[in-house]
């Protein structure tokens, strides 16, 4: 996991980017946890990619307006086509 956090790290300058890349790091990686649990002990099966993806959008807008590191008129549709420029 560090290996892959590193790999990013210099992708994005800024303190605001650095956040939002952070804030969706974390979303993807709680998600991703989410899901695999639900796979291994709720013997679900494998969940469709758009379901993820769509997941981890909503989770990290969620977390970006009530973390107030956004602007409280971002909408999700916003956040869905251009996360970096909310």
């Amino acid at each position: 996991v560090q290996h892959h956090y590193i790999q990013f790290e210099s992708l994005f300058r800024g303190k605001k980017l650095r956040r939002v890349r952070l804030l969706v790091w974390h979303a993807t990686c709680w998600c991703l946890w989410l899901y695999r649990n639900s796979v291994i002990f709720k013997d679900n099966f494998f969940p469709d990619v758009q379901n993820v993806v769509y997941h981890i959008q909503r989770i990290s807008w969620t977390w970006m307006k009530y973390k107030g590191h956004g602007s409280s008129s971002l909408s999700f549709a916003n956040w869905c086509t251009s996360p970096l420029l909310c």
